[in-house]
């Protein structure tokens, strides 16, 4: 009898699912938003503090629902909801990457803040 040789399963990085999966009211994603070369900007406390306030402030703009995050020296992961039709989880994550980085140059930061798609 032949052994029973199992393939590993490969989830590609940086996979997408449809649009319509972010925009839909109620429909929670998680994200993971890493930075450039893994640098750590949130192991220092003044970083991960602006990190959680853009977070935090880009509910209302972007008309999502935070429901969870973690901030990690080299990374964030959220759980993020639209709350209203017309709007989207990966507006809300741009504005945040875009609105977070704005504040950490202000705070001395220096070179790119984020990872690029693959």
């Amino acid at each position: 009898m032949r052994p029973f040789h199992h393939e590993p399963f490969h989830v590609p990085a940086n996979q997408r699912l449809t649009p319509e999966i972010y925009s839909a009211p109620g429909q929670p994603c998680f994200f993971t938003v890493c930075t450039f070369q893994a640098r750590e900007p949130f192991g220092d406390a003044r970083y991960a503090k602006i990190a959680v306030e853009c977070l935090l402030g880009q509910q209302e703009k972007s008309r999502c629902r935070l429901d969870v995050y973690c901030v990690m020296p080299d990374h964030v992961h959220a759980v993020v909801t639209p709350i209203v039709a017309g709007f989207s989880s990966l507006q809300y994550v741009d504005r945040f990457k875009g609105w977070c980085t704005r504040m950490m140059h202000l705070e001395l930061w220096d070179g790119p803040d984020w990872q690029r798609r693959s």
